[in-house]
């Protein structure tokens, strides 16, 4: 049985009664009367797996995702995440076709139009890069080529939303050069990287 009587002994008790678990350490801010106090608790989640991103330019504009959290409404990339038997690359185009379709019908029946989310096809291109998410994990981009239907067609895709209606579109399609007049994109990463499949592009086009 593990120690109930401070957190440092649940801690030592964790670690040698799973002498086989790697522990991080997740850190609990408490503000008791004002002042500023920190308690270190085990986090002791087994597997946490890589993220793939999709980066899909169209007219020097990129598709992202609009969502809704506990931070508030945010944009990101249409991602993946890497499950047991899959590749990054097979992620990525995964969890980006899944995403965009969803978006499209969502998108759909708020509109009461016909997207066509069941034509979204995804190719997917070079990897453009990565960088560290956090303690174990990473995130890998990959530019990704759409087949120009359904939402996939470019900022011409993007409806026009009367201006009576309130909701939150699901999608938007955003030019590259705006992408830092963003306050959440997240991660913030993803700015760079648009910027570095759009070069690719540019590369190889001469």
């Amino acid at each position: 049985p593990l120690s109930t009587a401070n957190p440092l002994a649940r801690l030592t008790d964790v670690q040698e009664s799973h002498e086989s678990i790697t522990c991080d350490l997740v850190v609990i801010e408490e503000r008791p009367f004002g002042s500023k106090n920190a308690m270190a608790l085990p986090d002791i989640r087994p597997w946490r797996p890589d993220c793939t991103a999709a980066i899909i330019i169209e007219s020097d504009a990129v598709l992202l995702m609009r969502a809704l959290g506990h931070r508030g409404r945010y944009y990101l990339l249409p991602f993946g995440f890497v499950r047991d038997d899959e590749s990054l690359e097979s992620a990525c185009l995964r969890g980006a076709t899944e995403m965009i379709k969803g978006a499209a019908k969502d998108y759909s029946r708020q509109l009461g139009i016909d997207l066509e989310p069941d034509a979204v096809h995804l190719t997917l291109g070079a990897k453009i890069g990565e960088h560290p998410w956090d303690i174990r994990r990473s995130y890998h981009y990959f530019l990704a080529y759409g087949n120009k239907k359904s939402i996939l067609s470019g900022p011409t895709s993007q409806p026009i939303v009367p201006a009576e209606n309130t909701f939150w579109p699901s999608y938007e399609w955003i030019a590259i050069a705006d992408l830092g007049k963003i306050k959440k994109l997240d991660p913030p990463e993803a700015i760079s990287m648009c910027e570095l499949a759009r070069s690719y592009i540019d590369s190889t086009k001469r």
